[in-house]
């Protein structure tokens, strides 16, 4: 009887020793997902933006058309949606790549676009990239290596998108074999 009695008693105390163990990973583990869940809710909030590559734009008007200001939620922050907004309201960007530079430090990668084709339009002038996108419709000195098509009618476009030429007053035939000889 005497050693059943340590038995259960060693038994006992491994048991405690375990429970103790499991309590005290939960409370580890509850603190973890504490500080996880109030990251997550309270943000993980900017407090430097470094912005890289832009020559044509200053940090201040990257970030303004972005919306993003020392203070912001970094977790809030998508790739995806800061490289829509900024390529469409500063068409000389053609793209952003975020970076989280974790605790606090969010850094924007620009990779810029440079005028490449020149179409005139009556006396107006728009200004396209390599790749259609309309970057400008100010007149401005056309530089070497650059393309300039004469001769298409006026038409609707929109700054920052591909430009569609219209096919109703014939700019279609005329820019695609434009784009024809420059390819």
């Amino acid at each position: 009887e005497e050693n059943f009695v340590l038995k259960l008693f060693s038994k006992k105390d491994t048991n405690r020793k375990i429970f103790a163990i499991v309590c005290a990973l939960i409370l580890v583990l509850g603190a973890d997902f504490t500080i996880l869940g109030y990251a997550v809710v309270e943000g993980v909030p900017i407090s430097k933006v470094v912005v890289e590559g832009s020559e044509t734009y200053k940090k201040k008007a990257v970030l303004s058309a972005a919306g993003i200001a020392v203070g912001d939620n970094m977790l809030l922050i998508r790739e995806k949606k800061t490289n829509s907004i900024i390529t469409t309201s500063l068409p000389y960007i053609a793209s952003v790549e975020v970076k989280y530079g974790f605790p606090d430090t969010l850094k924007l990668n620009i990779t810029e676009t440079r005028d490449k084709i020149h179409i005139m339009m009556g006396k107006n002038m728009i200004t396209l990239d390599e790749n259609g996108k309309v970057l400008s419709n100010k007149k401005k000195k056309i530089d070497k290596g650059n393309y300039k098509i004469i001769g298409l009618q006026k038409q609707d476009y929109n700054i920052a998108y591909e430009f569609e030429a219209d096919k109703d007053n014939g700019n279609d035939e005329k820019f695609s074999l434009a784009k024809e000889i420059m390819a």
